[in-house]
């Protein structure tokens, strides 16, 4: 038991020997103060700077949480979420200092286990960083670190040091210090005007003020170009604003940079490159970034979400759970993942529960699955109020989203005329929003009209399937995998519509195309599209041994349809029993299948909700 926690040990000591002891106590121990074990989780407070220079304020802080991040023993609670729980509180995050005692009061709501706060000082004409770590439940400091150089150019060296020190007291091995080090100077900049510049883009992408935190990356690589974490934080700034090719130019400079940086942003390099790919795969990726850094939950967040596009639901749920903590800042999104897994694997009571957790976290984007969810719960009615509810000044997509719902479930229901005029009015809306969504909506329209037996003429699907091949004109366009999966659409929605020519015709580009890109959602789509063009063919039997392989829990629904069709074009009709039942056993996957903006629903609900009754295929 440490000596601070023996009362007789300390009873029997006088008050200058005993201050003397615990000093020493402090100076020398080389085990945590406080019950910390590996992946606990710390608060960083705001850094006291003592020197009167401005230039510190936020690039030190930001250059400490930096050099303790890299750290997989120690987990550092984000600014992001610091500012939630702040707010909660009733707090303004951007007028309020995060000292001893509110630091404390926040590590206890977040569940972290010490409160770390910064210091820069000029002490004896040196430049000195010191910590103190403190335990929030006391709010008193159990063990204290420094370390000094001479001028500013020293800061970055002492805080390295001084982190390097903390992870040492907090229980992490020297080894994994030393093979994860990488200097502050070498990670980030050498630069502490770019450093700082760098940190309040930070802060203000937390704050969702994107100009501001464009302009604040932009200068700090005025100062340093070679600064790889500003590229970075430029590639996702832009990715999120759907500025595909700029996102792509800052990924590559990223790159470019890797070597420079520290293992774990390497490894983030890594994913990126794969995201803003024309293939779009970055599930190995994500995958090795989340095993390697098992609370790094940007990758956990993104693992579960591409395991949720590769059908992958049990895995999904894994990684969702884990990034939707209470210390993950974006956990509300991490949770609908997870009730999209819950949903499609028949849970859809978890799934409910899930998403009443998530908005009670915070503000859910939980409009889509929701709805998906009530109608697996036979709650159809409750779906469509939830639909209609959403408004085009919440988000034009997210409207959009809910028209398709909202004409999903007419079809469902036999309101064909209100599924018409529900897709054409989200195919209106959506010309005037950027590439790819014209295209993607006029798709939507087009599947809707053939579903509702109003299909459009061949012509007009032709000219759609042009337009799908004009823009796949660009060999690096982003998300290529994308338009590629909305062009197979098209060729089914035609195999469907009775145009067997030019589905084959599409099939003819198509599938040469997408040979060189692993996709595994893209693959598994053109997988079915061909197996449904040898039954037209007149070859079923050659379609069956196409797909039959993939029936492994990971298939598409309208795999399972177009199963039932070659089963039914070869006479095995207790075959074609098996797909109608596994298509009743599986409405919530139907509803919640989310590749390509959920492409497919349109065509999985009403083939889910006919099972059983009359032939999809044509």
């Amino acid at each position: 038991m440490p000596a601070w926690r023996r009362p007789l040990a300390l009873a029997v000591q006088v008050a200058a020997v005993l201050g003397l002891a615990i000093g020493l106590w402090l100076a020398s121990r080389s085990e945590p103060a406080i019950a910390f074990a590996e992946r606990d989780w710390v608060v960083v407070g705001s850094l006291r700077n003592l020197t009167g220079h401005p230039m510190f304020d936020k690039a030190v802080e930001q250059a400490f949480r930096i050099s303790l991040e890299q750290s997989r023993h120690v987990n550092v609670l984000s600014e992001l979420k610091v500012r939630q729980t702040l707010e909660q509180m009733e707090l303004d995050p951007d007028e309020t200092a995060l000292d001893r005692a509110l630091a404390s009061r926040v590590a206890m709501r977040d569940g972290a286990r010490a409160v770390i706060l910064p210091t820069v000082a000029e002490v004896d004409g040196r430049l000195q960083f010191s910590i103190e770590v403190v335990d929030p439940v006391s709010q008193a400091t159990v063990y204290s670190r420094k370390a000094s150089g001479k001028g500013v150019g020293s800061i970055l060296a002492s805080v390295d040091e001084v982190a390097s020190d903390l992870r040492r007291s907090l229980g992490e091995a020297i080894a994994t210090i030393d093979s994860d080090g990488v200097s502050l100077s070498q990670a980030t900049t050498s630069e502490l005007e770019a450093l700082r510049a760098y940190a309040l883009g930070e802060a203000a992408m937390a704050q969702r003020r994107y100009d501001e935190a464009r302009s604040l990356y932009e200068n700090a690589l005025r100062i340093d170009p070679g600064f790889a974490r500003a590229h970075l934080g430029l590639a996702g700034l832009q990715w999120a604003m759907a500025r595909q090719s700029e996102a792509r130019a800052h990924v590559a400079q990223a790159v470019r940079l890797r070597n420079t940086l520290a293992p774990r942003e390497r490894l983030l390099v890594d994913a990126w490159e794969t995201e803003v790919a024309p293939s779009g795969n970055p599930l190995t990726e994500w995958l090795a970034l989340a095993r390697l850094y098992p609370d790094y939950l940007p990758a956990r967040s993104n693992a579960a979400w591409y395991l949720l596009v590769d059908n992958r639901f049990e895995e999904s749920l894994e990684h969702a759970a884990a990034a939707s903590v209470p210390q993950a800042p974006m956990r509300t999104y991490t949770m609908v993942h997870a009730a999209r897994a819950l949903n499609a694997l028949g849970r859809p009571q978890e799934a409910l529960q899930m998403l009443d957790q998530a908005q009670h976290a915070g503000r859910a984007p939980a409009v889509g699955a929701r709805a998906e969810v009530l109608v697996a719960l036979g709650r159809r009615e409750e779906a469509r109020q939830v639909l209609a509810d959403s408004r085009p000044e919440d988000g034009t997509l997210i409207w959009l989203l809910a028209q398709r719902g909202l004409a999903s479930l007419a079809l469902v229901e036999g309101d064909r005329a209100r599924a018409v005029e529900l897709a054409g009015r989200a195919r209106w809306r959506a010309v005037a929003m950027p590439d790819p969504f014209p295209r993607h909506f006029s798709l939507v329209d087009a599947t809707v009209r053939a579903l509702a037996g109003d299909p459009l003429p061949e012509a007009a699907l032709r000219q759609l399937a042009e337009d799908f091949r004009t823009a796949l004109g660009d060999a690096n366009m982003p998300s290529r995998h994308e338009e590629l999966f909305r062009a197979a659409t098209l060729a089914y929605l035609a195999q469907r519509q009775g145009y067997r020519r030019l589905a084959a015709e599409c099939l003819g580009w198509i599938e040469p195309e997408a040979a060189s890109m692993p996709n595994a959602a893209l693959a598994r789509l053109i997988s079915l599209v061909r197996a449904n063009q040898l039954r037209l063919d007149g070859r079923p039997r050659e379609g069956i041994d196409l797909l039959a392989p993939q029936l492994d829990g990971t298939e598409l629904v309208q795999t399972r349809v177009v199963m039932r069709e070659l089963y039914r074009a070869v006479g095995d009709v207790e075959g074609a029993a098996v797909q109608d039942r596994w298509l009743k056993a599986h409405v919530g996957q139907a509803w919640s299948e989310v590749p390509v903006t959920q492409l497919l629903q349109p065509f999985n609900a009403v083939d889910v909700a006919q099972a059983g009754r009359t032939p999809a295929g044509r």
